[in-house]
């Protein structure tokens, strides 16, 4: 079984988890969830890591494709285009950018990080603080 199918299963990103804390963050940053389109996002989102040999390599950085096409067809070109954007960290972090929102440590938070104090290597890792 590859990597990006064990981690969707029960790794970092296992379904039955990581929405959950997806959520927790989204309403830290953002206030409570109430779209449901926002709850399908936070399902489908990592969904594209399933069958991928690596998380952090070419492969695994097209993880956000399938999630944003799932979220395209279901809810409409903008919900794809907006999964797609909140999943791509480079872009996220210039999304915060645009709207004078700080980015801490050596990367922007993560949007899916759960803790207001967990900092990101730029690539969505959590490391200590310099």
């Amino acid at each position: 079984m590859r990597i990006g199918t064990r981690s969707v299963l029960y790794g970092a990103h296992c379904v039955l988890l990581h929405p959950w804390f997806v959520a927790l963050a989204w309403w830290r940053l953002n206030g409570f969830p109430w779209d449901a389109r926002l709850w399908f996002a936070f399902w489908l989102h990592d969904a594209g890591y399933i069958g991928k040999p690596n998380l952090d390599g070419p492969e695994g950085e097209t993880h956000v494709e399938l999630g944003a096409r799932i979220m395209g067809l279901l809810f409409g070109k903008s919900w794809g285009a907006f999964s797609k954007l909140c999943g791509i960290r480079g872009n996220f972090k210039r999304f915060l950018g645009q709207r004078g929102m700080g980015v801490r440590g050596k990367g922007a938070a993560s949007p899916l990080a759960p803790l207001s104090n967990v900092e990101t290597d730029g690539v969505g890792h959590a490391c200590r603080g310099e």
